[in-house]
């Protein structure tokens, strides 16, 4: 797999600090929207925003850094993000009130995925010939390695109580998803075939996990409760792309990157029940508000 989406995707369309873009009025400020999204032009990605109800868009970003991975913090206040410039990565957050930047995080150089309450993150570090999970304090900066016992561990997702992390490892010799407690133990395994097994996402409401399964270059969404049993698959031969699902603030609908054409990528909106799909934007790596 690659790390960044822009390296596995093709282009969907034409940081120091970042720039935003100019303040806003009320209905299109970034609290007015449901959605942040990638969209990459030739010299990278930028931060979209798109209203669900009536598929407004609205552009956040345009520096010459490229942005990649946004996710907001579960109380909404925030984004973090990659952002990738000449072969430099930080992670960013930005106050979503007044769209600005107003951190830099210098040595976190992979997706990351926030805890319950706002306040850590958890994201992927190469130590040495070790790949492992480390959990981020925002308060104090402090780092903490997450100690499953294998050194193959990647892409977590936190538990909406904030005790598991669930994750994909390459420990068996393909990447399977697996849980732990945010200390890295009681780990249990979740998945177990041939195929790859990847991008988790905890639901809301911490009953299920979805995450992509297949072949590179031809991965669904499937889901499956929190304890691995039940798994179901969602799409068919959708092209899912590296990168988290998204799951809506009432756990009804998922929101997935899929390969349309040899040079598009678009939003899906994927029903959590029965798998039936709209395609909204052009874009990836959409990450959903939540409830307000």
């Amino acid at each position: 797999m690659n790390r960044l989406i822009r390296q596995s995707l093709p282009v969907a369309i034409a940081l120091p600090l970042l720039a935003c873009s100019p303040p806003q009025d009320d209905a299109s400020h970034a609290t007015s929207f449901d959605i942040v999204f990638i969209r990459y032009a030739a010299d990278g990605g930028d931060l979209f925003l798109l209203d669900l109800n009536d598929n407004a868009v609205r552009q956040l970003s345009d520096t010459a850094a490229s942005e990649e991975f946004p996710v907001w913090s579960p109380d909404g206040t925030r984004i973090a993000f990659l952002s990738v410039q000449d072969e430099r990565i930080t992670v960013q957050i930005m106050d979503v009130a007044s769209e600005e930047v107003t951190s830099s995080i210098a040595d976190i150089t992979e997706p990351v995925a926030w805890s319950g309450d706002s306040a850590r993150l958890v994201t992927t570090k190469d130590v040495g010939d070790s790949r492992g999970l480390w959990t981020h304090s925002l308060a104090d900066g402090s780092q903490s390695p997450v100690g499953t016992g294998a050194s193959r561990d990647a892409y977590a997702t936190w538990s909406p109580a904030e005790d598991r992390l669930a994750f994909e490892s390459t420990r068996d010799g393909n990447p399977e998803i697996y849980a732990a407690g945010v200390d890295g133990s009681n780990v249990v395994r979740l998945t177990d075939n041939e195929v790859l097994d990847e991008w988790p996402q905890w639901s809301n409401s911490g009953e299920f996990i979805a995450y992509a399964s297949g072949v590179e270059g031809d991965k669904d969404l499937w889901v499956m409760r929190a304890d691995g049993s039940e798994k179901r698959q969602l799409t068919q031969d959708a092209l899912f792309g590296d990168a988290y699902p998204s799951w809506s603030p009432d756990d009804k609908s998922l929101l997935i990157t899929v390969q349309t054409s040899d040079t598009t990528t678009m939003l899906v909106l994927v029903d959590a029940t029965n798998g039936e799909y709209r395609e909204l934007v052009q874009g990836a790596a959409a990450s959903w508000r939540a409830a307000r």
